[in-house]
């Protein structure tokens, strides 16, 4: 194919209506809408609810996840964590929480980090590989006036997950 595009998937499904979709113009319409990305999935939340939609050459699950959010404010940012085969979704607030949901949709670590708001969630790694066939190095929390990073290993011992 010309450009370098690759077909990933097709997204289309009933829980995209959840997040506004079935209507015209629904993403222009729908300006908290913020995604993640891997080969095999992506995720989708607006201010109060996520949607995770995957794919391996089948119809994948479709993952809806509703956290109950008061004091952690509204979802503001997210971003998949790898660690060897676990892939986990990291959720920022307006409140500056740290939320952390396995692929299942099952809810590992909640943290209250800095009382302002996370803009954005971005993981380094050094392999080069794709995020979701390597091993994330560290967690970069960005906040309106700095910016926190989480040693990989340090989030394994949190989930249990094995180094």
């Amino acid at each position: 194919m010309k450009g370098g595009l690759t077909e990933l998937g097709c997204v289309a499904c009933e829980e995209l209506g959840e997040l506004g979709a079935g209507k015209e113009g629904w993403l222009q319409t729908t300006p908290n809408l913020i995604f993640a990305i891997t080969s095999q999935s992506v995720a989708l939340a607006n201010k109060s609810l996520l949607v995770i939609l995957t794919w391996n050459g089948d119809e994948g699950p479709k993952i809806i996840i509703r956290p109950a959010l008061s004091l952690e404010g509204d979802i503001t940012a997210i971003e998949w964590l790898a660690f060897d085969q676990e892939r986990t979704l990291a959720l920022g607030t307006s409140q500056g929480f740290l939320l952390i949901y396995s692929s299942n949709g099952d809810l590992l670590h909640k943290q209250m980090l800095h009382p302002c708001p996370i803009i954005r969630l971005r993981v380094r790694g050094s392999s080069g590989r794709p995020v979701e066939k390597a091993a994330s190095d560290e967690l970069c929390i960005v906040f309106p006036a700095a910016i926190l990073r989480i040693d990989a290993s340090d989030l394994q011992v949190c989930f249990d997950i094995p180094c």
